[in-house]
């Protein structure tokens, strides 16, 4: 005996397949699930089919809302154990005592002083370069003490 399933019955079907797999569930999903019109939702008999669809999208919803609830919960403890480490940070910069504008000065000062030796030996070395293929260049004249630039002269 070929027993073939009706629509009402292959639409429980397919609503219960969909629910166990969490795919979005509604009355067109179901219909198209269990190969039926979606049209056959307008008869009596499929009422309670209609009402399980949205007993069933209602409670998607609800645990979509409940995990995103708890997304936003572990979210928010996150934060707020990295804004306590911040603060502790914070304190403990303002606990150290600052250091005194003239040392902040004088390590400026070296940072400079480092800068214009760099730049002035990157000068020399190009200067030596040019020298060494013979092409002419400008020659920088640099106060090694200060590193300061004291003119450029054509070679």
């Amino acid at each position: 005996m070929n027993h073939e399933k009706t629509p009402l019955e292959r639409g429980y079907d397919a609503l219960k397949a969909m629910v166990a797999e969490g795919t979005k569930v509604n009355m067109n999903s179901v219909s198209t699930r269990a190969n039926f019109s979606h049209t056959n939702f307008r008869y009596a008999e499929f009422g309670d089919l209609k009402d399980a669809i949205e007993a069933a999208k209602k409670h998607q919803e609800a645990t979509k809302l409940s995990n995103e609830v708890e997304v936003l919960k572990s979210q928010i403890s996150d934060l707020t154990a990295k804004l306590k480490i911040a603060r502790k940070q914070v304190k403990q910069l303002s606990d150290n005592k600052a250091q005194k504008p003239i040392e902040l000065i004088i390590k400026l000062t070296e940072y400079y002083r480092l800068n214009d030796q760099l730049r002035s030996e990157n000068i020399d070395l190009k200067n030596q370069l040019a020298h060494k293929l013979g092409v002419t260049e400008k020659v920088f004249s640099v106060n090694s003490d200060t590193g300061e630039i004291i003119g450029i002269f054509d070679r």
